[in-house]
């Protein structure tokens, strides 16, 4: 795919012109590859999904514990080798997967190379954790927690948690997804959750990962600033006589 095609793509994507998008990337046309897959990076995607959504017929087909136990395993390993082909195809970053530090594994961990070192940290971090958890249920706050703890000793300020269901968390404040807005408050890192929703968004309209997770956070951002707007505004009109 041409730059001039990618530009164009991407800018009906988001709904602006190819002038204002390059405008938005500062005229660097190779960060537009940071945002989309490429045609073969897509058909790979695709097929490797195909393949994802084929073990939930082998799961329920299953006759013993067992077998239902080795297919998830399997099933497992195909997501995360479904996510490690929609990281690989970013030519900004790097991926290392299974990554070991003295307390701590890391399922992937995206380095920015090099040669791009001249892009802008705000948008284009140094170091992006990414961890992969294919459960049945959303992910709770504890393995929320585990996350945030790995992003601050790893000096990371932006985690990417792939899961086929999202966090728990009945309101924005509760849970797996409260904690996220407590971790944002606290420590200015942010967790940003994809799930099957947004992976198949991926698939079927080539949305770029870089451009939800960007509108996640900006979102995470906005409602953290509308809620405590909003939990002053009740709090002075305790103290306001009627």
């Amino acid at each position: 795919m041409s730059n001039g095609t990618c530009a164009s793509n991407i800018a009906k994507q988001l709904g602006c012109s190819v002038s204002e998008l390059y405008e938005m990337l500062g005229n660097d046309s190779a960060s537009l590859h940071v945002y989309s897959l490429s045609e073969n990076g897509l058909a790979e995607f695709r097929n490797e999904l195909r393949k994802l959504n084929d073990y939930e017929d082998l799961i329920h087909q299953a006759c013993t514990a067992s077998e239902r136990s080795q297919l998830n395993v399997e099933k497992g390993r195909a997501f995360e080798k479904l996510i490690q082909i929609l990281l690989r195809d970013m030519p900004v970053y790097s991926v290392a997967c299974n990554r070991r530090t003295s307390t701590h594994e890391i399922d992937m961990v995206l380095l920015k190379k090099t040669n791009y070192a001249y892009l802008s940290d705000e948008i284009y971090q140094n170091r992006i954790l990414c961890e992969c958890k294919n459960y049945q249920n959303r992910i709770p706050a504890t393995f929320v927690g585990k996350f945030a703890t790995l992003m601050r000793v790893s000096n990371c300020k932006t985690g990417v948690m792939f899961s086929p269901h999202g966090l728990t968390g009945k309101t924005k404040w509760n849970d797996g997804n409260g904690l996220c807005r407590k971790i944002a408050l606290a420590d200015k890192a942010f967790i940003v959750p994809i799930d099957m929703q947004d992976i198949n968004d991926i698939a079927q309209r080539n949305i770029p990962l870089w451009e939800i997770v960007r509108l996640k956070q900006e979102k995470l951002c906005l409602d953290i600033k509308l809620d405590l707007e909003q939990h002053e505004l009740c709090t002075d009109s305790l103290f306001v006589s009627t």
